[in-house]
């Protein structure tokens, strides 16, 4: 058990009761296995780099309990606090009404504790699609600065935001999608069984009318050949026109179109080995600093009500005029995350994230007044309290507002 404040230079972080690296590039960034968990190795993976990124806002203050506190009474009102102490790991003040990502969030972090033993901790973990905007407004005078919140996307504005692996890795169950090892198992294998040369000449897309997804459903165009892309209406279950992730691989290119904030679907869409467009919007996850540009995929510009989407029909043309091109990009993609995110890799940098963490907490922290064990957490039938029923031990409640 870890007792007190640890540093990610502290060698013991790395080492508990297992230690397994396997699956990740090597630390100069050729394909195979890191054999050693020592620190050093594990910030020289590109895959990592984005944690020191996220806390490079409190590298100089530091994590202080008056910003934990913050986060919780102020800040983060769709969220919960995750205590670790003495290696025991306990859920604080879990909010409706998001319970199955909760619940996925919470597996992955049982997977960690269950292979490493964990530095004491005390962190808000959101559970929005996005982070929480700045809200320096509403700080009081008892808690006047903002704290790092966990969250699954971010932009660059947003520096309190620290990158979490987001709960589809561990489920996705409203896209009847199963966890990330096994779905990239089932890509694979739908990869393989439909070679370039047989797969359809369209760039597909299917999902739901958030965002500016709703420009491309009305311009009529964009479901003609070279183009198959329809707006699906999620409210009927099974939504009509719903194609499973596995049969996006019979086309060659598909497109990575995120709704109001990110979507989690680029990682699953690279696997399919098709050549993946995405109009970015500025929104990241915690593993897009792997990526680059006309190697992995192609960056297009935004859809707006200028271009209507009808750019993209431009890009697939040009792919269709350059196989070998389209080709190469697709394979590059899809052996980036099948060497780079790895259920391990997923782990790995959940542990990294906790490191840091712990090494700039200025606090010892104890037992809050709302914890619940992990375990009765995720056993219980409904685990969660209102927002307005959380203890508040520092900071006056401010109702905060989430996205």
């Amino acid at each position: 058990m870890f007792l007190g404040r640890i540093t990610v230079k502290d060698q013991q972080v790395f080492d508990g009761r297992k230690r397994r690296c396997l699956g990740l590039l090597a630390a100069d960034g050729r394909a195979g296995n890191i054999t050693s968990c020592a620190p050093e190795a594990r910030r020289a993976h590109p895959l990592f780099r984005q944690v020191a990124l996220d806390f490079a806002a409190f590298d100089q203050t530091g994590i202080t309990l008056k910003m934990v506190e913050q986060a919780y009474c102020t800040h983060a009102t769709r969220s919960f606090r995750l205590q670790v102490i003495d290696g025991n790991v306990y859920i604080v003040g879990e909010t409706p009404p998001f319970l199955d990502w909760h619940r996925q969030v919470k597996l992955q972090i049982l997977e960690v504790a269950m292979e490493w033993d964990l530095p004491d901790l005390d962190l808000v973990i959101t559970s929005t699609d996005t982070v929480p905007a700045n809200q320096s407004a509403i700080l009081s005078d008892a808690c006047p600065d903002q704290g790092p919140v966990l969250a699954t996307s971010k932009r660059d504005a947003d520096m309190h935001a620290v990158l979490y692996p987001d709960s589809s890795f561990g489920d996705w169950p409203d896209t009847f999608t199963p966890g990330w090892k096994h779905i990239r198992y089932l890509l694979e294998k739908s990869a393989a069984q439909h070679p370039w040369e047989q797969r359809q000449g369209k760039l597909f897309f299917r999902g739901a009318s958030t965002g500016n997804r709703g420009i491309l459903a009305e311009n009529k165009s964009l479901i003609r050949s070279p183009m198959d892309i329809r707006i699906l209406d999620w409210a009927a279950r099974p939504a009509a026109d719903h194609v499973s992730l596995v049969e996006h691989c019979r086309y060659k290119y598909l497109l990575h179109m995120p709704g109001n904030f990110f979507s989690a679907r680029l990682r699953y869409l690279l696997m399919c080995n098709s050549t993946v467009i995405f109009p970015d919007p500025g929104w990241y996850e915690f593993w897009y600093q792997i990526l680059e540009d006309d190697k992995h995929f192609i960056k297009v510009d935004a859809v707006d009500e200028t271009n209507r989407g009808n750019h993209l029909r431009r890009v697939v043309e040009q792919l269709e005029g350059n196989q070998e091109l389209a080709k190469a990009i697709a394979r590059q993609g899809m052996e980036l995350i099948q060497t780079t995110l790895t259920p391990e890799a997923v782990k790995s940098y959940w542990l990294m994230v906790f490191a840091k963490y712990a090494s700039l907490q200025r606090f010892q922290p104890t037992l809050h007044p709302d914890v619940m064990s992990l375990g009765l957490s995720l056993t219980k039938p409904n685990p969660t309290i209102d927002y307005e029923a959380r203890t508040c031990q520092v900071c006056p409640r401010t109702r905060g507002k989430d996205p």
